[in-house]
């Protein structure tokens, strides 16, 4: 029993890697130190067509979802993203697993509304039932050496 990556894993990882190495890396220590979510790395994500990871391929995703052809696929891509920017790996995967819910629960007509921001521009889905009454009532204030926290969670 061969339990080796599939020479389609292997490019994938690889083409993950040169955008590791070449790009999202070398902005990671930025948005650190300038408490910036990693805007340009989503881009990047959107281009790469990996922001639909998870979305069934009917709907025009890649299918790498627990559902899907190929679940291993996005856990590869979240771990490779995460050598060069935790952060980044993280927007990927919530916004993943939150893009397989609405994909696996949604009927048509909310699958379009809320799935086709992302296919259209990249729009992140944040997250799905994070925050039982919408937002949360904390807020952040960028002051002088950090920030202003009003309430906890």
């Amino acid at each position: 029993m061969d339990f080796g990556f599939t020479q389609d894993q292997q490019h994938l990882t690889a083409r993950v890697d040169k955008l590791v190495q070449e790009r999202i890396a070398r902005r990671a220590a930025q948005h650190d130190q300038g408490y910036e979510a990693p805007v340009e790395d989503i881009e990047d994500l959107f281009r790469e067509g990996w922001l639909l990871a998870n979305l069934d391929k009917r709907h025009g995703g890649l299918g790498y979802g627990l559902y899907g052809d190929d679940p291993l696929s996005f856990f590869l891509i979240d771990e490779h993203l995460a050598y060069g920017n935790p952060s980044t790996a993280h927007c990927f995967q919530v916004h993943n697993n939150a893009l397989m819910m609405i994909d696996a629960m949604a009927n048509d007509e909310q699958i379009h509304r809320w799935i086709e921001p992302t296919i259209e521009r990249g729009a992140l889905i944040p997250g799905a039932g994070a925050e039982p009454y919408g937002s949360p009532p904390t807020t952040a204030k960028r002051v002088k050496d950090g920030y202003l926290i009003s309430r906890t969670k």
